[in-house]
């Protein structure tokens, strides 16, 4: 993670040589997810949570590069942590005619940088009204956790392999879009944004064998930002 904020750091060189106009400052807030996705494997089904959760908090910096009066470019780099829900059962494993369910949340540390492009939109005098569009590369780093096993080896089949499989499914690098829009009154800046649906996991090992496992996710952001120094 270093050699990209270093990386950064000298684009913004280069860029404020040659246009000049830039704000820099810390950003915080905090995020919703949607993450979908359903699979069966032989009598194995997996489910991700579906609906909007509340997520985590997000932490970054930004830079803001003026190119013209009306256009410029938010470059932002941020942190936060993803938690991603599974419901794990085997359809022929019942009690009473009913299955058991098991639940596994697949920690994750996320980075992303976001090179959004703004249009200024000239609606205000004094609060800056903003929509922008952009790509976001996301960098995802496992949270490892032990492997599991159940006390008695006849119950639940296969549970515990897909438990034990699910974090090597991760995608460690994710390509998505934001689009969004802040508004800006001097110094402060609030930001409302959706991340496009993306896919997040790549195929699943279980006893040994390949499946596509096709996990997708959305994302809601909220932040607030202070432009703490201008080049």
């Amino acid at each position: 993670m270093k050699s990209i904020l270093f990386l950064l750091l000298f684009l913004l060189n280069i860029v404020h040589y040659c246009f000049g106009q830039i704000a820099i400052g810390p950003e915080v807030g905090h995020y919703a997810d949607n993450f979908i996705g359903s699979h069966k494997i032989d009598s194995l089904v997996i489910n991700s949570a579906n609906g909007v959760d509340v997520g985590e908090p997000i932490f970054g910096i930004f830079a803001e590069v003026r190119l013209t009066k009306l256009i410029d470019v938010n470059v932002k780099f941020q942190f936060r942590d993803l938690l991603i829900p599974y419901e794990i059962y085997n359809d022929d494993d019942k009690i009473y005619g009913f299955t058991v369910r098991k639940m596994k949340i697949t920690g994750i540390k996320n980075y992303s940088v976001q090179v959004l492009p703004q249009l200024t939109l000239p609606l205000l005098k004094t609060i800056e009204t903003k929509l922008f569009l952009g790509p976001i590369i996301n960098f995802n780093k496992i949270n490892k956790s032990e492997d599991i096993q159940f006390r008695n080896g006849t119950r639940h089949q296969g549970v515990a392999e897909v438990f034990n499989s699910l974090n090597d499914s991760i995608l460690p690098t994710t390509v998505t879009l934001a689009v969004g829009g802040s508004l800006s009154f001097k110094n402060i800046v609030v930001s409302l944004s959706m991340h496009q649906r993306n896919r997040i996991t790549k195929e699943i090992n279980v006893y040994g064998v390949d499946h596509d496992f096709i996990n997708q996710a959305i994302f809601y952001n909220f932040s607030l930002g202070y432009k703490l120094f201008k080049l």
